[in-house]
């Protein structure tokens, strides 16, 4: 994969991943993968949470913060999209916007702003916006 990755367990009994040592970020190369992979399912078996089901390996993109897009198809309401702060604040601070698909962009984008954390997003205190 050009550039660096982010590897991280997917799908497992594995709650807090960064803090069980399950997500490594800043892998450049093949022989590097396979070493993060070796080590991030050895640290989620340690975890007691057994083989994980599926390992994400992700093009890391240049960016000042981390933000959570997600899908999920629910038994009851159907496709449903969600976005929120990424990373440590998706859990922390539990900041996120949930709406029932179809979504358009202008409504995806949107969603953004109604976040406690955009002024983050959008540049809060002279940073450079996303």
């Amino acid at each position: 994969m050009p550039g660096a990755s982010g590897i991280e367990i997917s799908g497992s009994g594995v709650v807090h991943k960064s803090d069980s040592g399950c997500v490594v970020l800043g892998v450049a190369g093949d022989d590097a993968v396979e070493k993060a992979y070796t080590e991030i399912t050895a640290r989620a078996a340690a975890a007691g949470s057994g083989t994980p089901e599926r390992v994400l390996v992700e093009t890391m993109a240049p960016g000042l913060a981390e933000v959570i897009i997600g899908l999920k198809r629910d038994p009851t309401f159907g496709a449903v999209v969600l976005v929120g702060l990424g990373g440590i604040f998706t859990e922390a601070l539990k900041d996120f916007v949930l709406r029932l698909c179809p979504v358009t962009e202008p409504e995806a984008l949107g969603m953004f702003k109604e976040l406690q954390g955009f002024p983050f997003l959008a540049g809060a205190r002279g940073k450079t916006a996303l």
